[in-house]
């Protein structure tokens, strides 16, 4: 098999630039997100509602839900920026 000279895994020989290789070392090489400044919890405390709402409910309620890790997103997303799982992602990887 021929790699690019560059070691990507894409057949570009001897043009190969590495630009394909650039996205994925910044994301290895980035800095880990820092708290906001300014932290809005309106969408935080929006799906918190949503939850008991959905608890308080008998009819809706059911014990397997997705509720949990939508909190836990919202939370991070919310402390850390939108952004905050790519750097997670990327480390996961």
């Amino acid at each position: 098999m021929n790699f690019g000279t560059n070691g990507c895994m894409y057949n570009c020989g001897d043009s190969c630039t590495g630009e394909c290789m650039k996205p994925i070392d910044e994301a290895i090489s980035k800095e880990p997100p820092q708290q906001l400044k300014e932290v809005n919890l309106d969408e935080l405390k929006k799906i918190c509602q949503e939850y008991i709402d959905f608890v308080n409910n008998d009819e809706e309620y059911h014990e397997d839900n997705d509720y949990k890790h939508y909190i836990f997103e919202t939370a991070m997303k919310s402390v850390f920026g939108e952004d905050v799982f790519d750097y997670i992602n990327s480390r996961q990887d």
